[in-house]
């Protein structure tokens, strides 16, 4: 055998004798180095082949052979098994790009087959390109290939479905065609003279229709023709008609009325008009002009009907006839159920959403989002009231179910699942079940697995036609009624229908894992013989485990270097998509392509003692390297934070002892804020404004790492070096994905996560346990909120508890546990602070500020009253940074560290912004770290003021605290702009120095002065009204305290008290972008 290859592609070339070698010397100078273009490495290999005669010529792409379409049109397009040179040609010379029409004619001509395979899949048979099998004067037995049965393909109305843009459509009408000849020839004329080539030609008797590609041809020269054309007679009209494409089905030409009347019927429901059509020149193919706007449309559906074999035309109903009232009855029939039912739509979407910020999208939503906002646009432009959205609209072959997931706390509740909701069914999509809202406030899983328990069902229902076989849908008011009440009545079953479970099994309590012993010690059961009453399926979740696992592959070194180049060529290949700026569209750092931020300062901002970080800064502060070790063991950076943990600890204890009697020393030491300061990009790569957010990507503390390496080291022998891939992504490490991918340590919100461990579990004592913990009895609902919610126990804790659990898998612990979510943070900087150009570094800086999460968990107690004992809690983000920044808090800078960096991205905002006037008056309200974003605001406009002479508006502040002496966050700051004239009105709350609580809405309402200044900004002036902080019980009190204030102040609805009067008014506020609230719970 002979081979060549090239860099695009390897072609081998496959012979039954070795042919005699042939010398022929160039002489030097006779021939040129060049270089190949477009299929020139097959050119080269079908060249050779056809001069050695060989069997047949194997071309190895990236793709499986030659696929039904488009694949990034349709994902899921089928390698087409065979196709004759003349349908391969066609397909090449509309658009398909896996030979060149050049490179096949030396097979051609000598009737060798040529097989398209794929090198990253080498058993993939391929696609065969060859004559019809009698045709072939040759042949050989090798893979049985020449006795391909074509005749298998002939049921078949289509081969595949390629397509050309950039299309320009020529009208030439002239009267001086009737009756004559020449006049074609005058025309073609023009068109050699300017070197323009012609795709698809429709004529008639006073009219020829031909197609131009724009993007080979210069548009002077089609001008050129065009001009030319009118000055060769009077009655000679050219029309030019842009942005058009052809779309052409490589076909069964002999079954054309069956292929022409699919093809005419998708049109017709889908409302594509057909510009030109040709069929005949070629024996293997039809192509139809139409709109570019409409082709991905068209090539979805035809897809669809001739190779998902769903709507394909049946012959026998092309032919009938109506008679005039029986096509009367059909069509009024049809009028009425046009919008209630899509009978036969088999397109079925099905959206959970969550909403962020201020009603804001997340992230890989928003190009959706936008996506749907320009159709109603260009939709609404069409509609009109005798073409109603649901027979006219885009998307009327559509249904679709929205499950919004939000938080009540927040002012915009479900904003953008009720957005998606809205722009489908108004751009005609059908609405299988009314839009249901969760609320994370009282709890997500009451609505979400109602939600969950049918949808699939319905629609499939809805998607076959099947209206009759779909439930009934339910409001989400409704659906969490009759869920309150189900869960009543499997209760009452259970404890009917109780069956027990013998977890004691006659052994000694001292052998009952911790978790078990603490579920047991709760339900009262001291008797080591106590038996667990089993739970009724019926209170269990569904199993997250059976038919979702995530695709894990094991790789060698040598797999994962050619896993690595297969993706990041066809990334290249994809080119650069909008999906890697974020959200502002001016930044190209994001979630999935963060920035590497140096730690450039940080600081204390409440009076917290800096002796713990003195003695983290005493040892040497190790290196920056934050992977883990091969063997699973902690790094020195690990190992570092580990120990500068338990110094912290130590330092800052949270119960009163012997050596700390004072329970105020012990809750301020539970009470630390920093601010960090971060370097981001000098250049426009990374833009913000006061109210935006940056997002941290945080990793699984090192302790949560090491137990599970080492767990899936002893249960599975998995090396934490092992090279994988995780749902056909690029390789990694398994400590990688331990470490990265994972949320080990997080508090398990879902239930379905205890209930998969309790599939798991081998220990049939621990599964009775975890099944109780998920469950919907009252059991299990009372000890999940004390055991696990109130505990703040995460996977790791759940696997710790309950040891027979640690068997699971690592495809099961991907499948089960859910990403670590990033940690978003508001900005506390302004861009236009000058003061923070770090030239040197040729970057700048900003600042935020966080509470480090550090506290108690609530007593936990046995049946009997006995403390069990309290857990203490550390932020997985929060405690990781104030370790890190320990040689900037110290009193005494070490004079060299390596700090580790951080992975950061930007997060603006769309709402939560200063007003582009700056004469507009503020009322900023920020207690605790909700301050933080207004020392941007405020220093924003301080430096505005400095640089453009204008009147800037009067700003009121209220911050609020605990101690003044402890957390009043940047008080020093706050009376510096006061005493400069950018603050008017400042306000401080705190609540813990008085004998009575006091907060900043108590000062609202109390003080007078205060009262008068909220009237005068926010009736008189028509002021800006900003809060941030907790969402809890703070934002609804403000909002409240400012009803109260402004009420008696408020013209508008006479009839309604002052308190009512004053919550119209805001809302009227929030409605015009004046009221505006970042809040978290």
């Amino acid at each position: 055998p002979s081979s060549s290859s090239t860099s695009s592609s390897t072609t081998t070339t496959t012979m039954q004798q070795q042919q005699p070698q042939k010398s022929n010397k160039a002489t030097k100078g006779k021939y040129k180095i060049t270089t190949l273009g477009r299929g020139g490495s097959d050119l080269t290999a079908t060249a050779i082949g056809a001069s050695l005669q060989v069997d047949e010529v194997t071309v190895w792409k990236d793709v499986n052979g030659i696929l039904t379409t488009d694949p990034n049109i349709i994902p899921h397009a089928q390698t087409v098994p065979y196709v004759t040179f003349e349908e391969a040609s066609e397909l090449a010379q509309f658009g398909a790009k896996v030979l060149h029409p050049v490179a096949m004619q030396p097979c051609l001509k000598h009737n060798i087959p040529v097989r398209v395979r794929n090198s990253y899949q080498p058993t993939h048979s391929g696609t065969w390109i060859r004559q019809p099998p009698q045709q072939l004067n040759h042949g050989t037995n090798d893979d049985n290939r020449n006795n391909h049965n074509h005749n298998d393909d002939n049921d078949k109305l289509a081969t595949a479905i390629t397509y050309k843009r950039g299309i320009s459509v020529l009208d030439i009408h002239s009267t001086e065609m009737v009756g004559t000849y020449g006049f074609l020839a005058k025309v073609f004329a023009a068109f050699q003279k300017h070197q323009l080539s012609v795709d698809v030609l429709a004529s008639s008797e006073v009219s020829v229709s031909l197609t131009l590609d724009e993007t080979q041809h210069d548009q002077a020269c089609i001008d050129c023709v065009m001009a030319e054309l009118q000055s060769k007679g009077n009655n000679i009209e050219v029309v030019r008609k842009d942005d058009y494409s052809i779309l052409t089905l490589i076909a069964n030409i002999q079954r054309s009325s069956e292929v022409l009347a699919t093809v005419f019927r998708v049109f017709h429901q889908e409302g594509i008009p057909v510009e030109m059509m040709s069929q005949g020149a070629s024996k293997v193919n039809i192509s139809f002009v139409i709109p570019t706007h409409d082709l991905e449309r068209a090539i979805a559906c035809l897809h669809d009907c001739f190779f998902g074999e769903q709507c394909v035309v049946d012959t026998t109903d092309i032919d009938v006839v109506l008679d005039g009232e029986q096509q009367q009855q059909e069509q009024q029939q049809q009028q009425e159920t046009t919008t209630n039912t899509t009978a036969g739509t088999k397109h079925g979407l099905i959206i959970v959403a969550s909403t962020t910020g201020n009603g804001d999208p997340p992230e890989n939503s928003d190009r959706f989002l936008r996506y749907l906002k320009k159709e109603l646009k260009n939709n609404n432009k069409n509609k009109s009231d005798n073409n109603p959205a649901a027979t006219t609209g885009p998307l009327r072959h559509l249904g679709f179910a929205v499950l919004g997931l939000g938080d009540t706390n927040y002012d915009q509740f479900c904003q953008h699942g009720k957005m998606l909701d809205k722009n489908l069914q108004e751009l005609g999509a059908c609405r299988v079940r009314p839009l249901a809202c969760a609320d994370e406030a009282t709890g997500l899983e009451d609505v979400v697995d109602a939600w969950t328990a049918n949808i699939l069902m319905e629609m499939t229902a809805f998607c076959r036609g099947n209206q009759d076989a779909t439930p009934p849908v339910v409001s989400p008011v409704e659906t969490a009624a009759v869920l309150e009440e189900k869960d009543v009545v499997v209760v009452k079953e259970e404890e009917k229908k109780m069956e027990t479970v013998d977890v004691a099994n006659n052994e000694t309590s001292s052998l009952l894992s911790p978790g078990v012993k603490i579920i047991r010690s709760l339900l009262g059961l001291d008797n080591a013989s106590s038996l667990i009453h089993k739970v009724d399926t019926l209170a269990l979740p569904k199993s997250v485990l059976h038919g979702h696992t995530t695709p894990v592959q094991f790789l060698t070194k040598d797999e994962a270097a050619a896993t690595n180049e297969m993706l990041e060529r066809k990334h290249s290949s994809m080119g650069d998509t909008d999906d890697e700026l974020s959200d502002d569209g001016n930044s190209r750092f994001s979630l999935s392509t963060p920035f590497s931020s140096n730690i450039v300062g940080a600081r204390y901002l409440t009076t917290t003692s800096t002796e713990a970080a003195d003695e983290i800064c005493e040892g040497p502060y190790g290196s920056s390297t934050t992977v883990t070790n091969s063997d699973g063991s902690l790094s020195s950076q690990d190992a570092f934070v580990a120990q500068s943990q338990e110094i912290l600890d130590r330092k800052f204890p949270l119960e009163a002892d012997e050596n700390n009697t004072d329970a105020t020393n012990t809750e301020r030491n539970g009470k630390r804020v920093v601010e960090l300061t971060l370097s981001v990009p000098l250049e426009d790569s990374w833009k913000y404004q006061p109210g935006d957010s940056l997002g941290l990507i945080v990793s699984n503390t090192p302790q949560a790492v090491k137990f599970v390496l080492n767990m899936l080291q002893d249960h599975h022998g998995i090396s934490p070096s092992q090279l994988l891939s995780v749902d056909s992504g690029l390789p990694t490490t398994v400590g990688e994905v331990i470490r990265e991918k994972i949320d080990l340590c997080s508090v398990v919100k879902n239930r379905k996560v205890l209930y998969a461990l309790s599939q798991i579990a081998t220990d049939p004592q621990e599964r009775a346990v975890l099944e109780l913990l998920s469950s919907k009895t009252i059991d299990g609902e009372k000890l999940f909120e004390s055991f696990v919610h109130e505990q703040r126990r995460s996977a790791v804790d759940i696997l710790h508890d309950f040891p027979s659990c640690q068997v699971i898998s690592l495809q099961d612990m991907l499948s089960v546990l859910p990403p670590i979510p990033p940690r978003y943070y508001s900005v506390s900087s302004s861009p236009l602070d000058e003061s923070r150009l770090l030239k040197a570094n040729h970057c700048r800086s900003v600042t935020v500020a966080f509470s480090v999460v550090d506290y108690l968990t609530p007593s936990l107690k046995d049946s009997n009253g006995t403390e069990i004992g309290r857990r203490r809690i550390h932020g997985i983000a929060t405690s990781y940074l104030e370790t890190i920044c320990s040689p900037f808090l110290a009193s005494k800078k070490p004079t060299a560290s390596a700090l580790p960096t951080l992975r950061i991205f930007p997060k603006p905002t769309q709402d939560f912004r200063l007003p582009s006037d700056p004469a507009k008056p503020l009322v900023l309200i920020g207690p605790g770290t909700g301050i933080a974003p207004f020392m941007g605001f405020l220093v924003h406009r301080k430096e505005s003021a400095s640089k453009v002479s204008s009147t800037t508006g009067l700003i009121t502040v209220f911050s609020g605290c605990r101690y003044k002496d402890h957390d009043w966050l940047y008080h020093s700051e706050l009376q510096a702009l006061q005493n400069e004239g950018v603050i008017t009105n400042l306000y401080s709350a705190f609540s813990r120095d008085g004998e009575t609580k006091e907060y900043v809405q108590d000062i609202m309402k109390n003080d007078a002065s205060c009262s008068t200044h909220l009237v005068e900004t926010i009736v008189t002036k028509k002021g800006y009204v900003y809060i941030c902080g907790d969402g809890n019980r703070m934002a609804h009190d403000v909002q409240q305290a400012i009803a109260d204030v402004i009420g008696p102040h408020v013209d508008d609805g006479a009839d309604l008290p002052a308190p009512e009067k004053g919550k119209m008014y805001i809302e009227t506020m929030k409605k015009e972008g004046k009221f505006l609230l970042d809040i978290w719970s």
